[in-house]
């Protein structure tokens, strides 16, 4: 795991990849651990999935304490990556809260994140989704 990156986000989250870039460690503050297991978020997360296994959600596998002699208890969830070994087709990458509330970023570089009303603003980037009846059609 020689890759990392501090987030851009409110959190300044630390991210690293693993070298098959199949997973990301995220650190994560008191609050975040907190909401995520004390609060039930994990939880309710892992049943929804449970019960959309073709949901495209990031996968959640674990959220752990990490404790180094000499320093501080850092706590870190292990995700999947959604982007894996497509990173160098991928144009735009957006962090979809679901919510406009202050959710946008100015856009910069190339592989800048953007948010929720940068998606929104940006006509070109649109998805077309099916719903599950015209899925079932597909299949």
């Amino acid at each position: 795991m020689k890759n990392f990156k501090e987030g851009v986000g409110k959190s300044s989250s630390f991210f690293f990849f693993t070298d098959n870039k199949r997973f990301v460690i995220k650190t994560l503050k008191t609050e975040e651990k907190d909401l995520l297991i004390k609060k039930g978020i994990l939880y309710s997360y892992a049943s929804h999935l449970n019960s959309n296994p073709k949901s495209l959600l990031a996968r959640f596998y674990g959220v752990y304490s990490i404790r180094i002699k000499h320093m501080e208890e850092i706590s870190v969830v292990i995700m999947g990556n959604l982007m894996g070994d497509e990173l160098p087709n991928i144009k735009r990458i957006y962090d979809i809260k679901g919510s406009t509330l202050g959710r946008v970023s100015s856009e910069g570089g190339p592989l800048q994140v953007l948010k929720d009303n940068n998606f929104l603003k940006n006509v070109s980037d649109k998805m077309a989704l099916s719903s599950q009846e015209e899925e079932q059609e597909l299949l």
